[in-house]
């Protein structure tokens, strides 16, 4: 007898075992990021929700994803609950919901072509549905974008720096559809066999681009850099840390916020940092408040005013920066946040993102929150900045597991850029970070303390900043070719459904052939 040109396995489960695969992927997906960093579940982690979502009806789909999404995200970031308290339950219902829409997205396409062709487009579903919620909306959030769980895999984290963290995730969705495809056809074999080739194919190239040392080229320029790890209100009263600084150092980095005045506008405090640049003979790199002149370079929609929660003064506007000060003592240049962390009184974003050039030095500046957004480093990088400096602020409160989480974070930005990363933090997790992802050194949460480490200034382009950030946009731009195809097929179905010798709508060639596919759901 003919095989069936549709799986059929899973529209024998139970709504109990389709629930229950629903949580067991939602779990094991949480496994595959910090703190437990088991990131080999991430290769597997999905198989159980895209076998339990073909068959199901188009509310059963949508609510089968967005329950897999409220549990990752709730197990994920649990410490949404320790800064939000009740409305935490908010902030994951809204997370959830892009789930949600992955699940209707999987069901439109089941419809259409089958499970095989929902199952071959989830890869795009899913990366498309990730840039959207973790750079381009106003609740922008990139926590647990698949490719973070790859950092403890150093071997193959190296393929982030051709295509990126969102280009690593589009791999890891289609080996979890492969295989989700061969467990329902029940070939199982040749299925895992093929499906292993991906994750082992990538890992065998990022040993190979570590080994051969591409991204430590003998005799570059270096940089030896000072991070402080401090919560102290004025980084020039702190002489005992200034004291145990190396002498030889080439620049000095505070956490964001280090000064809470307006240096600029206090002669005495700006005084005192020239007079210590010029001791030290390096540069110095500060977290303070600088005016923002006219309400700021864009204050920003004004849904993302009302994000604020405490509102800033309407005569005094004014930018998170990180203020530059070069080693003759003078004002280098100024970097402002691009994107102030939404519920916080943060001050209002900035526009430039150019790196600052001082003592031959292409510095690209980011505070904390920038660094989880993919583009922000890769423009300083694309405009040359050769290393990037990164002030930021990790409350004690908020956690090990936020911290943990934020940290890996950066490691996989520098591998994207292929640029050393240094970021001073206030409570940790500060760090200096190689091109290749790991951590040459790092002072631990909640101590003070200084690190320092020789980095070097690298000038090359990594494959992700010259053509793989393009990937999270065509996922994107797919999405959107799909939806349009989706409506035509309608506008069809319904303007010439009824024509003399067409099929009626919700019954397809295969099925007047004698029945052997699965007959598909009216649309909903």
């Amino acid at each position: 007898m003919a095989e069936r040109s549709e799986p059929v396995a899973a529209l024998r489960l139970h709504p109990v075992w389709r629930l229950a695969l629903v949580l067991l992927s939602a779990l094991l997906l949480v496994l595959s990021f910090e703190p437990y960093a088991l990131s080999f579940l991430a290769w597997v982690a999905l198989v159980p929700l895209l076998v339990a979502l073909p068959g199901m009806s188009g509310t059963g789909a949508r609510g089968l994803a967005f329950l897999f999404g409220y549990a990752f995200f709730a197990g994920g970031v649990s410490w949404l609950f320790g800064i939000f308290g009740a409305a935490a339950v908010g902030l994951i219902g809204v997370l959830a919901a892009f789930l949600w829409l992955f699940g209707l997205l999987f069901w439109l396409a089941e419809q259409r072509g089958g499970a095989g062709l929902a199952l071959a487009l989830s890869p795009v579903f899913w990366i498309g549905i990730e840039l959207v919620r973790g750079e381009l909306w106003p609740l922008r959030f990139s926590w647990l974008q698949l490719g973070f769980s790859q950092v403890p895999n150093l071997p193959l984290l190296q393929i982030a720096g051709e295509i990126g963290v969102y280009g690593l995730g589009l791999l890891i969705v289609g080996a979890n559809a492969a295989v989700a495809w061969v467990w329902l056809r029940g070939r199982w074999v040749r299925g895992v066999l093929a499906t292993a080739a991906v994750p082992l194919l990538a890992m065998g190239l990022g040993l190979y681009e570590v080994d051969r040392g591409r991204w430590y080229p003998t005799g570059a320029p270096s940089t030896f850099v000072a991070l402080i790890q401090t919560d102290a209100a004025s980084p020039v009263r702190d002489v005992a840390k200034a004291q145990r600084i190396p002498a030889e150092v080439d620049l000095i980095c505070w956490p964001e916020n280090a000064l809470h005045g307006f240096p600029l506008e206090e002669p005495e405090l700006l005084d005192d940092l020239s007079l210590l640049a010029r001791e030290s003979d390096a540069i110095l790199v500060i977290g303070c408040k600088i005016a923002a002149p006219n309400g700021g370079e864009r204050l920003g929609t004004k849904l993302r005013a009302r994000l604020s929660a405490e509102r800033q003064p309407a005569d005094r506007p004014y930018y998170n920066s990180a203020l530059v000060i070069g080693p003759d003592g003078t004002v280098a240049g100024q970097y402002h946040k691009r994107h102030p962390v939404q519920f916080f009184s943060d001050g209002v974003a900035g526009r430039a993102v150019d790196p600052i050039t001082v003592a031959d030095r292409d510095l690209g500046i980011a505070i904390c929150y920038d660094m989880t957004f993919s583009h922000v480093p890769r423009q300083l990088t694309q405009k040359g900045a050769t290393l990037l400096v990164v002030p930021a602020l990790d409350d004690l409160p908020w956690g090990p597991v936020q911290q943990r989480q934020h940290a890996s974070m950066i490691q996989a930005r520098a591998v994207e850029n292929r640029r050393w990363v240094v970021r001073a933090t206030t409570y940790g997790i500060s760090q200096a970070v190689a091109p290749w992802g790991f951590e040459a050194r790092s002072i631990d949460r909640g101590r003070e303390g200084v690190l320092w480490f020789s980095t070097l200034n690298i000038a090359e382009a990594s494959g992700h900043c010259r053509w793989g950030w393009v990937l999270p946009y065509v996922c994107l731009a797919g999405i959107g070719v799909f939806l349009l195809s989706e409506l035509i097929f309608v506008w069809a179905d319904r303007v010439l459904g009824d024509a003399p010798g067409s099929l009626p709508p919700g019954r397809d060639a295969a099925e007047a052939d004698g029945g052997a596919s699965i007959q598909p759901r009216p649309h909903e």
